[in-house]
Parts: structure tokens; sequence; C-alpha cells
């Protein structure tokens, strides 16, 4: 028996749903490499750089009190990956420091890098931050339990929408939309808007998440 009594559409080609899941990809391999290498991340987000001096490293969840969040941050090169695991927390602000091209990709890999704590590995209470990015039509159908209170008539209006990744340009501020999926909190749309200045500096909100998440179901 379907899982839902109507036909999702096919996912049209897009560029950021695209990045997304690459993104997603290579961020489960450098999870599961014991020396945590993030050069596949650089490559991947090819419109971010980083000062010279430091690199990308990343911490990993570890079972303590409460619970824990897995994060991607910077350090200066000689940081060993002992010191990366037992002198938490290292400072979060990544996009203080990176270098973000200033286009609408350069604003969309940016976004991926700064909410990647979401599809990163968890311990207990740090799970609620854990979120699946709705890149394809497809994924929609599988993440959503079929069992949501009146989730056929939701879905049946959302499908005809673009839940798809987009990006747009205001001045110098690029506003960037997305759509996930959390036991928590639902089917959210989030839109954040990433000031970006000709020579990449970017700023980007202290909060994990705009405050303009809006629910979906």
């Amino acid at each position: 028996m379907a899982r839902f009594d109507f036909t999702f559409p096919r996912t049209p080609h897009n560029i950021y749903a695209s990045k997304g899941k690459e993104f997603e990809s290579v961020v489960r391999a450098v999870v599961n490499d014991n020396l945590h290498d993030t050069t596949p991340i650089l490559e991947c987000l090819d419109r971010i750089s980083i000062p010279h001096g430091f690199r990308l490293f990343l911490y990993i969840a570890r079972a303590k009190g409460m619970g824990d969040e897995s994060y991607f941050f910077l350090a200066p090169e000689e940081t060993s990956l002992n010191d990366v695991q037992e002198h938490a927390p290292w400072e979060k602000d990544l996009l203080r420091l990176l270098e973000v091209e200033p286009s609408e990709m350069g604003a969309w890999q940016a976004h991926l890098l700064f909410t990647s704590p979401c599809i990163l590995p968890t311990f207990w209470h740090g799970g609620y931050i854990q979120r699946e990015y709705i890149y394809s039509y497809v994924t929609l159908r599988d993440v959503i339990p079929p069992e949501v209170e009146n989730i056929q008539e939701k879905l049946k209006g959302l499908v005809n929408e673009n839940l798809l990744p987009s990006v747009s340009k205001s001045g110098n501020t690029f506003n960037v939309s997305c759509v996930s999926w959390s036991q928590w909190g639902g089917l959210m749309r989030d839109k954040v808007g990433l000031p970006l200045s000709q020579n990449g500096q970017a700023r980007f909100p202290s909060c994990r998440f705009s405050s303009s998440s809006t629910p979906l179901v």
C-alpha cells in the first residue's frame, strides 16, 4: 500500500539543491573518515576560502552531559587532531573569518556550512537541532511520517509550491530560502539574509536560523 494516495511531481533541476545533496554526501564521508580530513568540504564549497594560516576542522559530538553537537570550525594550522576533540568548545563563528564569493552560489554555500551542525552527528539533547533538508520531492515523500495529522491534504497543497532552495539578491544582501523537516518542528521554510560585501566578507545572523522561519506542516 502506498504511503500517500497521490503522486509527487518530478523534481525540477535546481543548482542549489544539487549542491546541497553533494555537500551532504561529502559531509557523511568526512564524518566516517577516522582523520576527519575536511579537504573535500572546501573542494565542494568552491566559492568559499579560508584565511592564510588557518584550517577547517571538524569537532565530533561526544557522549557528555545533557547533549552535544558536532560542528566545523577554523583554527590555526598547527592545531592537532587531539586538541580538536579535547579542547572544545571552539569558536563556531565561521563566517567571521571566511571569505565568501559575493554571488548567489557563494551565499548558498555559506548557508550550507553555517547550518551544517543540523546534519552532523549529535548526542542526546543535542539532537534537537537535526534537520532533513528538502532537495527533492522524493526526500519530502520519504521523511514526513504519513501518520502526521491531515498530512495528505497538507502535502497536496504544498507539492505545487516551489519547496526547493532559492537565492535572490537585494542590494548587497543575498536572501536564502530553503525548506527542511525536523521531528520537533515539522516542515519549515527558513529565510535568511546574508550581507556580502564586494571583498567577500560575510556577516550572518548570530542565531542558527533567522526569525523568519515559517511552518508549512
